[in-house]
Parts: structure tokens; sequence; C-alpha cells
């Protein structure tokens, strides 16, 4: 299974938590983006790596705030 499928099998579950760190930089000439996700007391953080990232966008919809 590729690491891209074990994050769509994963991703499902985050459902509720929220963006609390987000990083893109270049680790060894590598390009690596860092997302860790927050729940709060009731369940565990979650942090997904990726490396070799290639294109990397972020949206913010007009009323969200």
């Amino acid at each position: 299974m590729s690491s891209f499928q074990t994050f769509l099998d994963v991703a499902p579950r985050c459902q509720g938590y929220f963006l609390d760190r987000f990083s893109l930089e270049r680790i060894d000439d590598v390009a690596a983006l860092e997302m860790g996700l927050r729940w709060g007391l009731g369940k565990p953080d979650m942090t997904f790596a990726f490396r070799d990232v290639y294109f990397c966008a972020i949206e913010v919809h007009s009323g969200a705030g």
C-alpha cells in the first residue's frame, strides 16, 4: 500500500479535528509538507507528513472566518 493510499484510508477519521500546524519547507533538498491536527483532550493529535511535494495550495472560502 502506498503512503498516499494510507493517507486516503486515515483521512476520513480526522473529521472534526482542526488544523493546528501547517509547514512547507525544504529538508535535504526535498520539499516536505507537515500538517498537525488537533481535537483536544478527548482524542490524540495526528500528524501527516509528506515528502517530495511538488504543489501545495490553500484556499479560504468567502465568509469563512
